[in-house]
């Protein structure tokens, strides 16, 4: 195992609502990163993150999985924290762990309670936080009125770095705004 120096390493907690892609997002990272050689589905009970047998039995996360890969000589370890109500003493000690907080909110559904509580328990814990807007290819997404749900409810600091350029129901291109 490769030797980091601690200012070269990034712990990064996954939280969210239940259902909102954390997961998902996770399996997709790991995937781009090359840590793995597949793209495994919560569906299918293939990834990385959810491997215990009740995990996959219930398509959910029970407890917080640890996943890491390298990205331009950084250690990035991913915690996947699950997402029900029933587990969030799992989601409050990812957040502990980590150093930055990614809440995952779906452009189907929109901010839910579980997006409310990571964010507030990433307040309270003074993490840095991000959102990541999640499940945009479906028919049923809404991109921008999630993104109008979310400067509504955490104000108006909240800012696209990339958005997604929709044609016909249909996503084109992404443009980075930075």
């Amino acid at each position: 195992m490769k030797d980091y120096d601690v200012s070269k390493i990034r712990n990064i907690a996954l939280a969210g609502h239940n259902g909102s892609g954390k997961t998902s997002l996770a399996e997709a990272l790991l995937f781009k990163a090359g840590a793995t050689d597949r793209l495994g589905k919560t569906a299918d009970g293939t990834t990385v993150c959810d491997y215990d047998p009740e995990e996959i039995k219930r398509v959910i996360s029970i407890s917080t999985s640890l996943a890491a890969f390298e990205y331009n000589d950084y250690k990035i370890n991913l915690l996947d924290t699950p997402g029900l109500f029933d587990f969030a003493a799992e989601m409050t000690e990812g957040i502990r762990a980590a150093d930055t907080v990614l809440i995952t909110v779906s452009a189907k559904s929109g901010v839910k309670v579980g997006a409310r509580k990571a964010y507030d328990e990433a307040v309270k814990q003074g993490k840095s936080k991000m959102f990541v807007v999640t499940k945009i290819d479906d028919k049923d997404a809404n991109f921008f009125n999630v993104l109008t749900d979310l400067k509504t409810v955490f104000g108006p600091t909240v800012c696209p770095v990339v958005v997604p350029v929709i044609s016909g129901g249909q996503i084109v291109s992404y443009v980075n705004l930075i």
